[in-house]
């Protein structure tokens, strides 16, 4: 396998079977039962992987543990994602290249150390649940329907396409977040499911091939935003 993915529990199995022909290792977290249920088997909630290292929430369970640590470095975090927003949004962030977009005052701080020590510039952004927020194509590239991200990417000098918010299924809530249906490897974007009621699904798929990669539609299912497919390279271990 060349890569792993942390996946929220709840997507459907051919999405799992899906990732596996991509020689991808879906691995399911935990539910969170601290945060609010639609959310509580998101990865992004619990977990940001940046340069080798994975950040875990400090009660992810110890058998979690053990399992993501034949794969990664894991650092446990300082901070218990808890409902109500903001305090379920540590972890939350959009990593893009040298560059992270989050909402900095409630960050994990242990966190917000490890990329100031790995010279990576956080970019204060209202919006916090960054990552749910933003497709990350490439290290130069995003895709996201929040403008606030959008207008700072573009100051980084970032390619970001802005898109339309909502169109995306998330049970619970009225709508979910483009990110959170994502995930990208060197060669591809992989998307939970299809987009095909998403009014600028042509545009998303024309970006995503601008940067030469292929969009993938784990599902034949509507996609979904299961907190953002997380993966983790295997060659970094």
């Amino acid at each position: 396998m060349k890569y792993l993915a942390l996946i929220d529990p709840r997507l459907p199995e051919d999405a799992s079977q899906s990732l596996e022909k991509l020689d991808i290792l879906p691995l399911r977290v935990p539910i969170c039962e601290t945060v609010d249920a639609p959310i509580s088997g998101h990865p992004d909630i619990q977990f940001f992987y940046c340069t080798g290292t994975c950040f875990a929430q400090p009660e992810t369970p110890s058998y979690f543990i053990r399992e993501l640590e034949k794969y990664t470095e894991v650092r446990p975090g300082h901070s218990v994602p808890v409902h109500p927003y903001p305090d379920d949004i540590s972890y939350n962030i959009a990593l893009a290249g040298k560059h992270a977009f989050h909402r900095a005052d409630s960050t994990d701080p242990a966190v917000s150390a490890y990329l100031r020590d790995k010279k990576i510039e956080q970019i204060n952004v209202p919006q916090g649940y960054s990552k749910c927020s933003v497709m990350v194509v490439d290290d130069r590239s995003i895709v996201t329907s929040d403008r606030k991200i959008h207008e700072a990417a573009l100051e980084c000098g970032k390619d970001s396409l802005l898109v339309t918010a909502g169109h995306i299924k998330l049970p619970g809530y009225s709508y979910g977040f483009i990110g959170g249906i994502s995930g990208s490897t060197d060669e591809h974007v992989l998307l939970t499911g299809t987009i095909n009621r998403h009014p600028d699904r042509e545009r998303i798929e024309k970006f995503i091939e601008s940067k030469g990669k292929e969009t993938v539609y784990l599902s034949e299912e509507e996609a979904v935003d299961g907190g953002s497919i997380l993966i983790i390279p295997l060659k970094n271990i």
